[in-house]
Order: structure tokens, then sequence, then C-alpha cells
């Protein structure tokens, strides 16, 4: 899947959404350590921004001419979540959306690299990941800014080898981040 979402991706300016600071964190950590399939370079501003709604995203960033494809990249825990523009952008062939999942919170991660999955999905359908590691960590700060990449001590590599032990464990239809990180050669 993340050939397909890399040749959307090439040549094409990014307005990366993140739903929250954690989401944020973690794609800076990755883009700022050239670990994706797509270049800094390439997003809007030269940066990730904070999810917003859709009609301040028409507003804000679809009033110009990039002058090539602007994909609209999307952070997001829930596949049920709506992002309806109008009908002007919407069928505008130069303006794709896509949706990357961190279902069922990025706070998996940490569950992951602790190596609690099994324990977590016992009591899955009671907590959320965050409160799985507010619980067993100790970590009632886990959704503050700059916790997630603190707990994997800024280092990219150690973020990555986790998001793929994940997939693995967990492969989904939908894009994740792993679809965003740059295959080893």
């Amino acid at each position: 899947m993340s050939a397909k979402l890399k040749k959307v991706l090439k040549n094409s300016k990014i307005l990366c959404l993140c739903e929250g600071s954690s989401e944020e964190g973690i794609m800076n950590l990755l883009i700022d350590n050239d670990e994706l399939i797509f270049k800094k370079e390439q997003l809007i501003q030269k940066k990730v921004h904070r999810r917003i709604s859709v009609r301040k995203v028409e507003k804000k960033f679809l009033g110009y001419d990039y002058g090539e494809n602007l994909v609209i990249l999307r952070i997001i825990d829930s596949a049920n979540e709506q992002f309806n523009l109008k009908k002007v952008y919407k069928e505008n062939p130069k303006i794709k959306v896509e949706t990357c999942l961190t279902t069922p919170e990025i706070e998996i991660l940490i569950i992951v690299n602790e190596d609690f999955l099994d324990e977590y999905y016992k009591v899955k359908s009671k907590k959320k990941p965050s409160e799985f590691c507010k619980q067993k960590f100790k970590m009632n700060d886990v959704k503050k800014s700059g916790v997630i990449i603190e707990y994997f001590e800024n280092n990219s590599k150690k973020l990555i080898e986790v998001i793929k032990i994940y997939n693995r464990k967990f492969p989904s239809g939908s894009y994740g981040l792993y679809d965003l990180i740059e295959e080893d050669e």
C-alpha cells in the first residue's frame, strides 16, 4: 500500500494535519530525521499542522495555486471522522485527501514498545491506550505535548521499529504510519 501512497505524495505539496500533540510530535520526529516517503520541503509552510475544521482548511490553505497537486494528509485515529470538502475543492483533480490511521490511539505505540499488547487487548473494550498507559506505566501526562517523543528518547529508529512491529501484528486495510515510512534500500 505504501507504494500507492508514495506515488500520490510524490511531486505534491502536502498539508499534513495531525489529530493531537502526540501525532504532531511523531510526524515531526520522522520528518526531521528524513524517515518518511516525502520531504519537509513538500509540506505547506514546511511544517505539520494541528487538525482544524474542514472550513478552516478551505479558507486558510485551499485558495492558493501551489503549482502542483496538493495532498491533504490527515493523521487521525478514527476511520469514521468525516472530512467533506466543498464541491469546488472535492472535484478539483489537483486536490486529494489521504488519511493515515493511528488506531486505536497513537499511545498504542508505547504499549507495543513495553510488550504489553496482549495484556492491553484483554481490557481494550474498557480502556483507551492512553488510559492504559496512565494506569500501567504511571504516565499521567501521556497526552501532553512532547511526552511520547520524550518516551521514544527522540529516537526515530526506535519509533520506526515499534511502528513496524505494530503493523506486523495488526495489519489493516487502511493507510497507517507504517505506509509513510521510507523503506530501507
